[in-house]
């Protein structure tokens, strides 16, 4: 087997990966989420924050919860 023949597989693999990062590229600038308020929201409860009247959450509890147990 030839030597192109061997490296065929590597040369398409590693173009299509370039292609697929370069095509991800429109997304890789910072943007805000909202885990942030999710953490906050969780130490406030567990500061003994009242839920729905101190904190404006419009979840279940079950999203705090579990994150209020973990501090």
């Amino acid at each position: 087997m030839s030597r192109a023949a061997r490296l065929a597989p590597y040369v398409c693999l590693g173009a299509g990966l370039f292609l697929f990062l370069l095509s991800k590229l429109y997304s890789l600038h910072p943007h805000r989420g909202d885990e942030g308020i999710y953490f906050y929201d969780a130490l406030r409860l567990s500061q003994s924050a009242r839920l729905y009247r101190d904190l404006f959450f419009t979840h279940p509890p079950l999203h705090l919860i579990i994150p209020t147990m973990l501090t």
